[in-house]
């Protein structure tokens, strides 16, 4: 983060200038490469109607019903033995 601050040179004259506010930038700069890349995506042209459908989209699907689950049958593992050397 900077800002633009207005100083005088050694004759007298305004320079506009960038300044440093603090040294890092990180969390900023993350928010406006994320917010360009939304950008680049569309997602800031999305109504109401797409989120909803994005949303309907990445829902879960219900869990089956756990007593069905409890009903089914456990089986175990099918061996079949081999004749050979027998």
């Amino acid at each position: 983060a900077e800002q633009l601050i207005t100083r005088r040179n050694r004759n007298g004259y305004p320079v506009r200038e960038w300044q440093k506010i603090r040294e890092r930038n990180e969390a900023l700069d993350c928010y406006v490469y994320a917010r360009a890349a939304a950008s680049a995506a569309g997602l800031d042209r999305f109504g109401e109607r797409h989120w909803r459908e994005l949303e309907r989209q990445l829902t879960p699907e219900p869990s089956p019903d756990p007593e069905l689950k409890k009903r089914r049958r456990q089986r175990g593992r099918t061996v079949i033995k081999s004749s050979w050397m027998s």
